[in-house]
Parts: structure tokens; sequence; C-alpha cells
């Protein structure tokens, strides 16, 4: 499927209007999937969306109800914010920095280095999963009872967090990680074996590689109904903070009825550096790279506790 792929680039440019109707235009950082139990699809190219000629107006941070231990992350959120939409590759990469200083800051969002970095003949590749941190949020709310009523009595599943946060809501998509690529030399590879054992929240200098891309899933969502979810949350009450775009219900001109279907995240990509192509596939917590022409059984054992092999 790869190879044909990289064979027929120019589909690719059909599959973004497609990915547009699904994503906001504005976020060139990252590459795109869809959640279960689609199959997920990718645009690593930055969007010619930011062209349409949209006026954008600086952030207001007044303009949203942040917890009170958000607060000092502020300043951050609203440069970052600001940067939106980044137009040239310098802005971008600004702006990739500033999310990993921004997940790296919250107070309820742990990062999970690999334990190991991936090494290739002409790159190497270190990945960091950042996922919430429901143990922290609902010992905080044992403090501040306020933010457990708001988030509907769960602090147990990520559900209640996303509720609260609409930092969370701009900044963690599903299943996230930070790929951070070194091109090879034997300074470079030094620095990037330097973190494989790091694996805390300390700060993480992300300026010392050659470039960082974002592999994810879609934005968190949450239905119109409490019944709708499989969690006790109240996020059915303010689905609108949910939406894409900034969107309400009253934009809502149609609907698609579907039926829900059970099943696991899978991520699916391809990663292109000076002439180099990388297949990249994973599962929620799961991030596997390697040489689009070479069989993934190469470098990644196929276990049935872990699917990211099996996806590979």
């Amino acid at each position: 499927i790869f190879q044909h792929i990289v064979a027929s680039m120019s589909a690719l440019r059909a599959l973004d209007t497609i990915i547009d109707h699904f994503t906001d235009p504005t976020d060139n950082d990252s590459v795109c999937s869809f959640d279960e139990p689609m199959l997920d699809l990718v645009n690593t190219a930055a969007n010619d969306d930011n062209e349409s000629g949209m006026m954008h107006y600086p952030f207001d941070i007044n303009s949203f109800e942040c917890m009170p231990c958000e607060t000092d992350m502020l300043p951050l959120f609203k440069q970052w914010m600001d940067l939106e939409p980044a137009t040239d590759r310098q802005t971008t990469r600004l702006r990739k920095e500033l999310h990993v200083q921004l997940l790296d800051q919250h107070p309820f969002v742990k990062r999970t280095p690999n334990n190991k970095p991936m090494h290739y003949p002409h790159h190497t590749f270190t990945t960091h999963r950042y996922a919430t941190n429901c143990r922290a949020f609902g010992n905080w709310c044992k403090k501040n009872k306020k933010w457990k009523a708001k988030a509907g009595g769960n602090t147990m599943t990520d559900d209640g967090l996303y509720t609260v946060s609409y930092i969370l809501r701009k900044i963690l998509p599903r299943g996230f990680h930070a790929i951070y690529v070194t091109i090879n030399s034997d300074s470079k590879t030094a620095v990037s074996d330097e973190h494989k054992n790091d694996d805390d929240n300390d700060a993480f200098d992300a300026s010392q590689f050659d470039d960082i891309i974002f592999f994810r899933g879609i934005p968190k969502f949450t239905g119109l109904l409490e019944s709708d979810e499989d969690e006790s949350s109240k996020s059915h009450e303010n689905s609108s903070s949910f939406f894409f775009k900034n969107f309400t219900m009253n934009d809502c001109s149609s609907f698609v009825n579907t039926s829900k279907s059970n099943g696991e995240n899978c991520k699916l990509s391809i990663l292109s550096f000076e002439q180099q192509i990388y297949a990249i596939s994973g599962s929620k917590n799961t991030c596997e790279i390697w040489p689009v022409d070479e069989p993934s059984t190469k470098y990644f054992e196929r276990n049935i506790k872990f699917p990211s092999g099996w996806i590979a």
C-alpha cells in the first residue's frame, strides 16, 4: 500500500480535499489521521488552505475559563495561538516548538519517550508520546471540587478532563506522538542518544533536532447526548466546544446517520526527507518508523500483546 502511495503521490492531493472536511485548515503542524474505525490518512505538507485570505485576529486569553493550574501557561498559549496559521517554514517550526513546551508544562499531560531512538543510515528518529494524566487530575480535584463537578464527577477517564480544559482540546489530539528527526552525523546522533532515557516531564529542548513531525489522531470529540458517551461526563452539555473551526450547532445544515463500530486506533503515514521515504504506523500508544521499501518485520516484532507490530 505504501509503495502504491509513493508511486502515486498525486493521489494525496485529492485526499487533501477530503481531509479538509474533517480537520482544521489552520492546523498544518501535524501528520493527520482519522480515529477508529476509519483508516488513517495523512498529509505532511503545509496546507494550501492557509492562503484562503481569511482574516486572523490576535487570540484573546480572556475568552475562555481555564483551571487555576493552567493560568501560568496562558502567555505561552496565546503566543502559540497567535502564530496560527503558520504560513512559512520558520513560523511553523517555532509553533511546533511552542506546542511541545505547552505539552510539557501542562500539569495533566504525561510525556513518555521511546526506549531508544530509531537509527537508519540517513536519519535518526526520536519519538515522544503525549497523553492525558487522569490520575494527576483526579488528585488535584480532591482539593478543587468545583472542577470535579464541572467534569461531571468523572476524573478517572479523559472525558471529564477534556470537558473542562479548552487548552487540552487545542493542544492534545488523541494518539499524539512528537517525532524528532536528526540528519545523521556523529555529533547529532550522539545528541539524539542523550535523551533515550528521558522519562519525565522536565524541559525538553526540541530546537536541537533538524525537524519535528507530529503524528496524531483526530482531536477529542464528544456526543450530543449523555447516552452517546461510554463514560459519564458533562461534555455533551457544551458539545460545540469540541467542534472544529469554532463552529456551533447553529452552523449545522445537515447530518450523517452512522452506526458506531468499536475497534483499535490505527494510524498510517509516510515521511519524506532528502530523497529518503519512510513508512510510519502506530496505534494510540505506539509509533513505528522504517524505510518504506523494506518489510517492517525486519525492524519490529509482531507480538500479539502489542498491536503496533501487526499494524506495521
